[in-house]
């Protein structure tokens, strides 16, 4: 695991180079759209602008945002006090003092206003995505060959393809894994859609993942808590470099992708949407007098990343101390060793959202989400995770499987016996997976015990709008 580190270092270094970005600017479909340096400096000059324009609100906003940030070290530089963090620990203990030793309001805005923007911006890199896929397909083989792209309409691909570059596009899956950045950007790259910009929770940016996400158009979010029941968006000047970076992107047409749900679905249910960056892409139509388009996209997985550490999460234990790429790692293993574990991944029609839509944004949120949760494709776990909660026995047998079929899908069907073999063919694979992962266990012939009922519930949870 460390040389495989140390190569993504030196790649890095290479793939950084002025020949090589311009080579990849040249031949690549996923180009350097933005500089990272006319970014920052453009977000950083617009925070500055806003403040010299009230003395004493930036006396107030520099004395407010200098203590939280105060407060915000001296908590990561406990959390890091342990030897092996010592270089993390020593980072916070420079910010701390660089910042301690400012007084006048204007260097302290203009400090955190770029110790902000340059620990948000991503620093795509065209030329690292381009090797980075040929090494994932290497890496993560056993994960590429699952994926399958199906679309609600066999031009909604070509309707973006249309769009990006030209409009402000964002991407809105569902948020089932910290794993769902590969596969989504695979099946983008697929489908000759840009990489877009990926909004990412801080904590990702973990061992090697804190250097190749930036490359790979990911920007960091501070979600956490800042000081306190105090979070980084109530920060006026984070708050601030959010909307002005955010407007940065857009203003280019760079295509964006952000889960709804704000987080991980730790029962399995789709969760109710968080209106913050809808809010801020209204805001953004609105006043730029630009119409946007949104594009739901429905992600399943036949078998779940992370579903044993989602159900631990509901125990109280932190599940965001792997990076990425160890996490994906150990992914593929479990692929390897089952027979069928397709990821889907549905990309529906873009819509189309105009600067005179009045439209109250709990209702298109909840429109959005409707479109998302209705396209997930029902997986052959999935499916048997529902037949197995709603016999609610904590043991069954196939003739009880085969029962529940034929009275709950079989009328459906009209009779056609086509459908109910391939139902009864994912249930067989559903049967296989669960065995492997220790979830049921056969103690009979076609006789099962349910062993983990509570990761048997989170995967039944998935499909669980269906029932409404």
């Amino acid at each position: 695991m460390k040389k495989l580190f140390e190569s993504f270092n030196i790649i890095l270094k290479f793939t950084a180079s002025r020949p090589a970005r311009v080579f990849a600017n040249f031949f690549f479909l996923n180009k350097e759209r933005i500089n990272h340096s006319t970014a920052i400096n453009t977000v950083f000059n617009k925070i500055i602008t806003h403040y010299n324009q009230n003395s004493l609100k930036k006396k107030i906003v520099a004395e407010e945002c200098k203590l939280m940030q105060k407060f915000y070290l001296q908590k990561q530089i406990k959390i890091f006090s342990a030897p092996k963090y010592k270089k993390i620990a020593d980072s916070y203990k420079k910010n701390l003092e660089e910042l301690s030793q400012l007084n006048d309001s204007e260097q302290i805005i203009e400090y955190l206003a770029k110790y902000y923007t340059e620990d948000m911006a991503a620093d795509f890199d065209p030329f690292f995505t381009v090797i980075f896929k040929e090494l994932a397909k290497f890496l993560f083989s056993d994960t590429f060959k699952y994926i399958k792209i199906t679309e609600n309409s066999h031009e909604s691909i070509k309707k973006i393809i249309k769009l990006q570059g030209k409009y402000p596009i964002f991407l809105l899956p569902n948020h089932i894994s910290n794993s769902d950045h590969l596969p989504l950007c695979i099946a983008l790259n697929k489908a000759n859609i840009f990489q877009p910009v990926i909004v990412a929770g801080a904590n990702l940016y973990r061992g090697v993942s804190k250097d190749i996400l930036p490359k790979f158009n990911c920007y960091k979010l501070q979600r956490d808590y800042i000081h306190g029941n105090v979070k980084w968006l109530s920060n006026p000047i984070y708050s601030l470099v959010f909307k002005y970076y955010n407007y940065f992107l857009w203003e280019k047409n760079e295509p964006f992708l952000f889960y709804m749900e704000g987080t991980r679905s730790r029962d399995g249910k789709i969760l109710p949407p968080k209106y913050g960056f809808l809010k801020e892409s209204i805001s953004f139509s609105k006043d730029s007098n630009q119409t946007i388009f949104f594009i739901p996209i429905s992600i399943s997985y036949t078998v779940v990343p992370e579903d044993r550490e989602l159900v631990e999460s509901l125990k109280g234990k932190n599940i965001s101390e792997k990076d990425i790429i160890t996490q994906n790692l150990e992914l593929n293993r479990i692929y390897k060793n089952v027979k069928d574990a397709t990821i889907f991944i549905n990309i529906s029609n873009p819509i189309p959202f105009t600067p005179d839509n009045n439209d109250a944004i709990p209702s298109i949120a909840k429109n959005l989400m409707k479109t998302i949760s209705n396209k997930i494709v029902i997986t052959p776990t999935y499916r048997l995770a529902y037949i197995l909660t709603s016999i609610a026995k904590d043991t069954f047998n196939i003739s009880e499987v085969r029962e529940y079929i034929l009275n709950r899908f079989f009328p459906v069907t009209k009779g056609d016996y086509r459908f109910l073999k391939i139902i009864e063919r994912e249930i067989k694979i559903g049967i296989d997976i669960f065995i492997k992962k220790g979830i049921i266990a056969e103690v009979g012939f076609e006789e099962y015990d349910i062993i983990e009922p509570m990761l048997l519930e989170q995967y039944a949870n998935r499909v669980a709008h269906f029932r409404r």
